[in-house]
């Protein structure tokens, strides 16, 4: 018999996607949010991420080291955490990959889809593929818990908690007849 019951888990799942290297497959749900990110070095030798609406001025003042990024962030069930998570996307093939998908009529919006992303590599040798799986209905256990959280994505700009917003419970967004059982 082991010392801890098989129900503990001691591992922790973060809120935020990040991509290892292997496979990640992930489901989208609701709208992307796109903004512009710069990192900024702290005091501690630390870095805080510093972000700007599309249509808002940036001050060279404000510019990291690596300069501006478009991001596009969006909440997705990754299945391989079995949880909910912000996914914040700035590399470019990536981008690329989800936005010929959604605009293939065979794919249309990349919601009704499952995407699978790979990593392999390092550093600036790191490259991503992207594969979408064949439309189907989102599994249930993925709807359940994206109706189960109150995320809002804009409280990013504001370096925010999106996941603990005051607002009430959103509207279901998921049609229930698009459910697999």
């Amino acid at each position: 018999m082991s010392f801890f019951p098989k129900e503990i888990k001691v591992e922790s799942t973060s809120r935020y996607t990040k991509l290892d290297k292997g496979t990640t497959r992930i489901r989208m749900f609701g709208k992307p949010f796109f903004y512009y990110e710069t990192w900024l070095e702290k005091d501690d030798g630390g870095r805080t991420p510093k972000r700007f609406a599309l249509n808002e001025q940036i001050p060279t003042s404000e510019l990291g080291p690596d300069g501006v990024k478009q991001v596009m962030s969006i909440v997705i069930y990754n299945y391989n955490e079995s949880a909910i998570q912000i996914f914040s996307i700035s590399q470019k093939t990536i981008l690329k990959a989800i936005k010929n998908y959604s605009e293939n009529s065979k794919y249309g919006d990349p919601t009704g889809y499952d995407i699978n992303i790979t990593k392999e590599g390092e550093g600036k040798q790191t490259r991503y593929t992207v594969i979408a799986d064949p439309k189907e209905k989102a599994p249930k256990e993925a709807v359940d818990a994206y109706e189960n959280e109150n995320i809002e994505l804009e409280m990013l700009l504001l370096n925010g908690d999106p996941f603990n917003h005051p607002n009430e419970k959103k509207p279901q967004t998921v049609n229930k007849d698009d459910l697999e059982f």
